[in-house]
């Protein structure tokens, strides 16, 4: 069972990885479709279905697999769920659930011609950042 557990611990690191990653590069181009929304029709309809793309085919499945594969990898390890670090963990992941939420409302909007705050997307570019530092802090470190 070791074994099995390493390949469930590895693919969930990765694809947590791509997940946190693509939501950085989401954020990004929904800020410049954001500041774009005044241009011509063609770059506004480039940039909006790249973001549409981004999102179903690459956002939304890496973190259905990195959510499944952290359920798996807890149902080998259910002590965890007794660990503060564990706990504090799952609030992370719990937000960067919502932020990816967020992020597809305002590509939704976006892809409407409904203006998003370029500022709200701006500050919204870093989230990922501070999310997966405090996650990889949790799991690595264990503070508690």
């Amino acid at each position: 069972m070791p074994g099995l557990y390493l390949w469930i611990k590895s693919l969930h690191l990765i694809s947590a990885m791509g997940w946190f990653a693509s939501l950085f590069a989401l954020a990004w181009l929904l800020l410049l479709q954001a500041r774009t929304l005044t241009e011509t029709d063609t770059v506004q309809a480039q940039i909006s279905e790249a973001s549409r793309i981004l999102l179903k085919r690459i956002v939304n499945p890496l973190m259905l697999i990195a959510l499944l594969l952290g359920v798996i990898a807890l149902v080998l390890n259910p002590d965890w769920l007794k660990s503060g670090w564990m706990h504090a963990k799952l609030l992370l992941v719990v937000a960067m659930c919502g932020y990816h939420g967020v992020l597809a409302k305002s590509q939704r909007q976006l892809a409407a011609q409904t203006p998003v705050s370029p500022a709200k997307l701006r500050l919204l570019c870093w989230l990922p950042f501070a999310l997966i530092t405090g996650i990889a802090i949790l799991v690595i470190v264990k503070p508690f």
